[in-house]
């Protein structure tokens, strides 16, 4: 299974640790910034839905879309970018202990991050779409928007949003593996 990305893998190993060896001052600093910014993502995602959910003056169907909005982005600072700041973290120290057998996070750390990093920015950036087209029908519509825009109907377009984001992550995953394996020649 994790044979198609391996190549992707190899790859991205080789690039990080090219700069942990040579640019080690840039990847502490980059590390640093990417566990602060995922706390920044969590508290300010946090206070967003926190907000969201107590606010009775925004219309059910906007709120749901923002709250999913929020909560994507809250993930994207919890998972893939709390996990590249760890991955370089660690690699920084490993290096430091004269270790440079970075295989460890070959393919499960590796392939893990690309598909979450895929797949919540394909969520975010389907939900900001999303939300795009339900200002622009609540103009279009007006008086038929909230006939049509109803709230089950946004929830399914979420559970669909959320599913096709999957299919996009995984398609992203088995194509650039197997792009990479043509490339190398295998």
């Amino acid at each position: 299974e994790f044979n198609m990305v391996s190549p992707l893998c190899t790859q991205t190993l080789e690039g990080i640790q090219e700069l942990v060896l040579f640019h080690a001052t840039f990847v502490l600093n980059f590390s640093i910034l990417n566990l602060t910014f995922s706390i920044v993502a969590l508290v300010g995602n946090l206070l967003v839905i926190s907000a969201l959910w107590k606010a009775s003056s925004v219309p059910s169907t906007l709120r749901k879309l923002f709250i999913n909005l929020a909560f994507s982005d809250l993930a994207v600072g919890l998972i893939p970018q709390l996990t590249f700041g760890i991955i370089n973290a660690t690699m920084l120290k490993m290096v430091a202990s004269e270790n440079h057998n970075f295989d460890v996070f070959c393919p499960i750390i590796f392939t893990f991050y690309h598909f979450s990093a895929f797949l919540l920015a394909s969520a975010s950036f389907f939900t900001v779409t999303t939300m795009a087209l339900d200002r622009f029908l609540a103009i279009y519509l007006h008086l038929r928007y909230h006939e049509l825009v109803t709230s089950n109907r946004v929830t399914a377009v979420l559970a669909v949003l959320w599913f096709t984001s999957g299919i996009c992550a995984t398609v992203f995953i088995a194509i650039l593996g197997r792009s990479e394996e043509r490339r190398v020649g295998k």
